[in-house]
C-alpha cells in the first residue's frame, strides 16, 4: 500500500485538522490491510492533536507528512487455501462418538 499523504492544518474553529489522501473509491482491502490502515490513521490522529497550532499568537503554516502503512507479512501467505471445514455435530454427553467428532 502506498504511503498516506497528510496535510496538517487548522480547521475553521481553530482546532487541528488533517487532510488525507486515502485509497480511492472502490479500494479493495483485506482485513489485515484495513487494520494496518486503521493503525496508521491512529498515528495521524495523535500527531495531529499533538501538533502546535500557533507560535507567538500566529498560526503555524500547514505541514505535509507522509505515513507508511505497515503491511504485516505477505498478503499471499494470508490467503486460506484449505477447503472450508464442516462443523461436526456431536452431543457432549453422547456415548456414541462418530469418527468426525474429536
Amino acid at each position: 500500500m502506498k504511503p498516506l499523504q497528510v496535510k496538517m492544518t487548522i480547521a475553521r474553529d481553530g482546532g487541528p485538522l488533517a487532510v488525507l489522501d486515502l485509497p480511492g473509491d472502490g479500494a479493495e482491502l483485506r482485513p489485515q490491510q484495513l487494520r494496518d490502515l486503521a493503525a496508521a490513521l491512529v498515528r495521524v490522529a495523535g500527531d495531529c492533536e499533538g501538533r502546535k497550532l500557533t507560535h507567538r499568537g500566529r498560526p503555524i503554516p500547514d505541514e505535509r507528512r507522509s505515513y507508511q502503512v505497515k503491511i504485516v507479512g505477505d498478503i499471499r501467505n494470508n490467503i486460506d487455501t484449505d477447503p472450508p471445514r464442516q462443523a461436526a455435530m456431536c452431543a457432549p454427553d453422547s456415548s456414541v462418538q462418530s469418527s468426525t467428532c474429536e
